[in-house]
């Protein structure tokens, strides 16, 4: 839709979203510029997308972008099963998305208020220091090494 459109459906009707809802492709057709194809694109287009706008109301806490949650969408293709992987274990966008790590899916946590002592992010580290290890050639570390820079990621022993 233009925003001529936008506004000549204004002109007619104070709620034009209803006329959407309602999938009245007559009502739509009142609207000048709006024939039979483009009142069907509209009513197609916000079926397509309506489910979506549940990911952003939910997803607001976490200072996510449009176009991360859009790229989120395109990876996880369902807005309940996204919104619940990113409520449930933000980690879990590591692991399923190209181009996300530890340091991206900690922050995430942290704004959706995931307790900076929890299981899942101490375990989350642990995973993304050993694969950063393996990637810098390491093929092994004691666990003393492993427990020094746990420690030292969380500040100190107690912090865990």
């Amino acid at each position: 839709m233009t925003n001529g459109q936008i506004e000549e459906m204004y002109k007619i009707y104070d709620n034009p979203l209803k006329v959407i809802q309602e999938h009245d492709i007559e009502g739509l057709k009142k609207v000048k510029g709006i024939g039979d194809y483009i009142a069907n694109c509209i009513i197609n287009r916000f079926e397509d997308n309506k489910d979506m706008s549940k990911v952003y109301i939910e997803l607001d806490s976490y200072g996510l972008t449009p176009s991360f949650i859009q790229k989120l969408i395109k990876t996880y293709r369902s807005p309940n099963a996204l919104i619940k992987a990113v409520k449930e274990n933000p980690y879990r966008l590591a692991y399923d998305m190209e181009g996300v790590g530890f340091k991206t899916a900690d922050e995430i946590a942290l704004k959706g208020g995931l307790n900076p002592k929890s299981v899942e992010r101490v375990q989350a580290f642990i995973i993304y220091f050993l694969e950063e290890q393996s990637e810098s050639g390491n093929s092994y570390i004691t666990a003393g090494e492993l427990l020094a820079n746990i420690y030292e990621f969380f500040g100190g022993k107690e912090n865990i």
